[in-house]
């Protein structure tokens, strides 16, 4: 999903098995974008973000609640990656092979090797066997 100058709301939604050179999942320019209960599976980047990636100006903020990262991957960023002024923010989140770069503000969310933040742990998150 490409979103340019938009602000798309998304909730319940799965990216899964997605390759792009930027945002495997979903590429923000200039846009800022709400996610709720949304999955983030498998998705792959040559370059920035598998998972989503932002950038440009200070407008370019994802806002993740109740969202799961895991196996994407990409020279940077495999889940998460923002560029310029452009920032993630995401609260009760699993961040689990798919790692985070750049700004971003994580809170009671599970991130594997850790992030700063409120409430936030590095603990496997024990998913369910997916054969």
């Amino acid at each position: 999903m490409h979103n340019v100058f938009s602000s798309p709301s998304l909730s319940r939604c799965r990216f899964s098995g997605n390759h792009s050179g930027n945002g495997g999942g979903m590429h923000n320019s200039w846009s800022s974008a709400l996610l709720t209960n949304c999955v983030f599976f498998g998705n792959s980047a040559e370059s920035n973000g598998g998972g989503v990636y932002s950038q440009s100006s200070n407008i370019a903020i994802v806002s993740l609640v109740h969202c799961t990262f895991l196996e994407n991957s990409a020279a940077h960023g495999g889940g998460i990656y923002s560029t310029g002024d452009a920032s993630a923010t995401l609260r009760n989140c699993i961040s689990w092979q798919s790692l985070i770069d750049g700004p971003a503000l994580v809170s009671y969310s599970t991130v594997e090797g850790g992030w700063g933040g409120e409430g936030n742990i590095s603990l496997y998150p024990v998913f369910v066997d997916r054969q």
